[in-house]
């Protein structure tokens, strides 16, 4: 919750900046998704969706977790919502430690996020065939 929090205050309002603009002396690297969807972007998710050579389902960090485990986490509805909506997104793709993005998202009481998981039709609510 407190990274969540963190990333939310800290990209707040820099998703418009421009690539390759230098912040305190350093290069600025291209927002990842997951801080985005952390931050509550929509708009930005919506752009990264926007691109056709996009894997979706990529993994970050040591927990390899997607782009919608993370939206279910940090409790972003709106972002769930887009996320089961590309037919590219794996709804049942788990992570490092097999826990779904429903896992998180029931375990955490993210009810928004629960919500627009179930309604797609790819959910698997019983974990059956999920590795």
């Amino acid at each position: 919750f407190f990274f969540c929090v963190l990333m939310k205050r800290l990209f707040k309002g820099k998703a418009e900046e421009p690539e390759g603009v230098p912040i305190m002396g350093l290069p600025k690297e291209p927002p990842k998704i997951y801080s985005t969807v952390s931050a509550g972007d929509v708009a930005t998710v919506q752009k990264y969706l926007a691109k056709k050579d996009l894997d979706p389902n990529t993994t970050e960090g040591h927990d390899e977790d997607t782009a919608l485990i993370w939206a279910a986490y940090c409790g972003q509805p709106e972002i769930v919502k887009l996320l089961v909506e590309d037919e590219r997104v794996d709804v049942n793709k788990t992570n490092f430690e097999g826990h779904t993005p429903l896992f998180y998202a029931v375990a955490r009481n993210k009810a928004e996020c629960v919500v627009q998981l179930l309604k797609s039709e790819k959910i698997d609510v019983h974990g059956v065939g999920i590795k």
